[in-house]
């Protein structure tokens, strides 16, 4: 990602609100969607990295409840991936 990224607030407030959507409802790994929630936690992970001030937009649309969850049902594809499953 570019570090001159501008985006409009109410765009990433939307963004974020459809990631959490999906990390949400999909709770538990299924064998559909194996890596879908991995996906989503690296794209969080690389966004707020790259761009800080973003962060609190993240925070403000319950991000951090839904990674949480995510950690908490880590599938055992995460774990072969990651090796130990800490995230």
């Amino acid at each position: 990602m570019s570090s001159h990224l501008r985006l409009c607030p109410t765009y990433l407030a939307g963004l974020v609100t459809k990631l959490v959507g999906t990390l949400n409802s999909k709770k538990k790994p299924n064998a559909d969607f194996q890596r879908m929630r991995r996906v989503i936690v690296e794209i969080v992970i690389l966004f707020i990295e790259s761009h800080p001030p973003y962060a609190s937009i993240f925070r403000g649309q319950e991000m951090m409840e839904a990674l949480s969850k995510v950690k908490n049902t880590t599938s055992k594809v995460d774990l072969r991936r990651t090796g130990d499953g800490d995230w």
